[in-house]
């Protein structure tokens, strides 16, 4: 198995299917990519898995998310 790269602006997604990884800036196409497996987001220097935090990012990302 390959190193996880860190989360940069072009790799802001990574989807992993059957031991496969890969990065995604376009959270369209990191869902896509997703399917039968997980999406992870970047959180600060690291990778997350956790269902609310990738719903939360894609909000954030996609324009959606809540203002504080």
């Amino acid at each position: 198995m390959t190193a996880i790269l860190y989360p940069t602006k072009t790799r802001r997604f990574m989807s992993e299917v059957a031991g496969v990884r890969r990065y995604h800036r376009d959270p369209a196409r990191a869902k896509a990519a997703a399917r039968g497996g997980v999406l992870w987001v970047a959180v600060c220097k690291g990778w997350s898995c956790n269902p609310d935090r990738v719903a939360n990012f894609i909000a954030i990302v996609s324009g959606q998310g809540r203002a504080s």
